[in-house]
């Protein structure tokens, strides 16, 4: 591997441009993770003895696409990626700026990105350039899409030929040479796969014993324990860091609040004066520090607002209901009437009594949400330590589907509903994904679009392909072809009985799910996101569950335990919650999830017990928040 690596001399930049001045855009984001895994595993640097090179990732709002493209040449790196302005809609002009930079275009590699978007309707009528201006490689590319990785992987050879010509690395140059001289000519048909096609010798029954749910469970997570999957640490800013686990607690920089303030509008008085007549001798506002502050004396008082610092000398507030004005001059106020005799510390917010500098305020394992981090901001943390989130990629299998966009159906094909429900659903859980579009059920195929993925994440998230038809190869590829080991192959549940994990040499995941819709939605539930919170070190990654009542009676399924999709809703008596049945359980039904909010646990059902009968108290784990 390490021969085919991109060498660079200086470095890598990165330039992602967020066209629609979103910062936090999900495909912004997704780019940004996809280039900055694809770097570190496909380059090296010659000036650091192999190690990893200097790379640098901006995002920028386009404002100043010139700008901020001549910026970054004139900063001399080896390579820089541009991504984003390349389509032909107004403001799109990337690869038009660099066009106009370039000295010395570079063809070959423009036809190479040409002949990989061919076609994606998406992408056919993008613009995209490369070339050198100076010393520097320029490279323009889409947002990330199903096939940005495979740009990168089809040039990358190209890239390194390219920079070592370049750079004048003879030794690099005449290697090359010398293996197109010596390297026979080989097929450039797509990578092949081992498995046998011939559907008369297919399996009529699955070798993979069926495990129960828990086991399963614990069984990925034993394995991500064992294994040290994930727990990789990285400094966040704490605007941005909801939804991550903290790896490392962080401590106040400053008292909170950081001074003696008000918490009332009125007066800030002295309360051995008591109550009557005060002299207003000035104000304190809260941000503003407005008139040098005089140490209060006996008699007199500071109008205050709420928030504002109290002024040296005073040990009370009196909320300004509890006065009254005896006299006014030029708008200001001169003297007030305290009504009610104050006590000391009255109204008064005490430095430091919410957290004290070098208090914790945030340990190893919290997850942080919006209060955490208005927490962090309060006390003066703009970065924490947080668990890095795994790489996710996502790919739909099957013949039959197309994507959702599609106005009219070939006949005999389905919209493909899988990554929508996934991505979805992993992002409301904190955990972006790539969306690696659909593959068709040849083995070749697989397997190639497997391997790169396999190249740059963590965790791969199939549907499809797993049950026993005479298309589903994934199983077999994941062995023959991969070399991973398959962990589970059935779960004894319904729905889900194909569910897979595997895992490679290199601990990396694979979730292949079933294809129906529900049953990808289940055990993505059950073994996905417990998987994925395992991974950033979660201390509770396994879906909450309650006991809750049936409203009537339930028939149990006599093959597997059922996982029921119901509604939970409040008794009238407040007892328990009721768990309603949102309808016929078919798992390609996903209008039955419309309303579903957790999934009732069913036993199967025996011969001397058939069903559940109404009131029955049953487990349901939570899906969603109840209110």
């Amino acid at each position: 591997m390490d021969q085919d690596l991109l060498v660079l001399y200086k470095g890598v930049n990165v330039l992602i441009f967020d066209l629609n001045n979103s910062n936090d855009d999900y495909h912004i984001l997704q780019t940004q993770s996809l280039i900055q895994t694809w770097c570190e595993t496909n380059v090296k640097s010659v000036l650091h003895n192999g190690s990893k090179c200097d790379m640098n990732i901006a995002i920028r709002n386009g404002n100043k696409l010139k700008t901020d493209i001549e910026e970054r040449i004139g900063k001399e790196p080896d390579l820089l990626l541009v991504f984003g302005g390349t389509e032909l809609r107004h403001g799109h002009e990337a690869s038009d700026i660099c066009e106009e930079l370039i000295r010395k275009k570079i063809t070959g590699i423009e036809f190479i990105i040409y002949s990989v978007v061919k076609s994606n309707p998406d992408l056919v009528l993008d613009k995209f350039v490369c070339g050198y201006c100076r010393k520097t490689l320029i490279l323009t590319l889409p947002l990330v899409t199903k096939d940005t990785l495979a740009i990168l992987n089809q040039i990358r050879p190209v890239l390194k030929h390219a920079l070592a010509v370049y750079h004048d690395d003879i030794a690099s140059v005449r290697e090359k040479h010398g293996e197109l001289l010596t390297k026979p000519v080989v097929n450039s048909s797509p990578v092949k796969s081992k498995i046998n096609r011939d559907v008369t010798q297919r399996s009529r029954h699955s070798i993979y014993p069926m495990l129960e749910v828990p086991a399963a469970q614990k069984l990925i997570l034993d394995y991500i324990s064992k294994h040290g999957c994930g727990g990789q640490k990285q400094s966040v800013q704490c605007r941005t860091a909801a939804g991550h686990i903290v790896a490392e607690e962080s401590v106040a920089r400053d008292d909170l609040p950081p001074f003696d303030a008000s918490i009332k509008d009125g007066y800030a008085v002295i309360a051995a004066d008591g109550a009557g007549r005060r002299h207003v001798v000035g104000e304190r506002s809260a941000g503003s520090p407005g008139k040098v502050c005089l140490p209060l004396k006996s008699g007199h008082c500071y109008r205050i607002n709420t928030g504002a610092p109290i002024p040296q000398g005073a040990d009370s507030v009196v909320q300004v209901e509890d006065t009254e004005l005896i006299k006014g001059e030029k708008g200001e106020e001169v003297e007030i009437n305290i009504l009610k005799a104050p006590k000391k510390g009255q109204d008064i917010r005490v430095r430091g009594i919410d957290i004290r500098k070098g208090t914790t305020i945030l340990s190893e394992g919290n997850l942080i949400g919006p209060p955490e981090v208005g927490l962090l901001a309060s006390v003066g943390v703009t970065n924490v330590t947080v668990y890095k989130k795994p790489i996710i990629h996502l790919l739909s299998t099957g013949n039959e589907l197309e994507e959702p966009e599609a106005h009219v159906l070939k006949p005999g094909c389905i919209r493909d509903s899988n990554r929508s429900v996934l991505s979805s659903l992993l992002a409301e859980n904190g955990f972006p994904c790539v969306d690696r579009g659909i593959c068709r059920d040849d083995p070749d195929l697989l397997l190639s679009s497997l391997s790169s993925n396999l190249l740059c994440c963590d965790v791969i998230i199939t549907t499809g392909s797993v049950s026993m038809g005479d298309k589903d190869y994934l199983k077999e590829i994941l062995v023959a072809d991969l070399g991973a080991k398959i962990h589970f192959g059935r779960v004894n549940m319904k729905p889900g009985k194909p569910t897979t994990f595997a895992t490679t040499n290199d601990h990396k995941l694979i979730f292949c799910l079933p294809g129906n819709p529900v049953s990808a939605m289940v055990t993505c539930h059950l073994f996905v996101l417990p998987a994925l919170k395992a991974f950033v070190r979660s201390v509770h990654p396994l879906p909450s569950v309650i006991k809750a009542r049936l409203p009537s009676t339930m028939t149990l399924d006599t093959e597997r335990p059922e996982y029921h999709r119901v509604s939970l809703q409040q008794d009238t008596t407040g007892d328990h919650l009721i768990a309603y049945s949102t309808g016929h359980q078919l798992s390609s039904k996903l209008l039955s999830c419309k309303a579903c909010n957790g999934f009732a646990i069913l036993p199967k059902g025996t011969d001397t017990k058939s069903k559940l009968d109404k009131n029955t108290l049953v487990d349901v784990f939570l899906t969603k928040s109840l209110y």
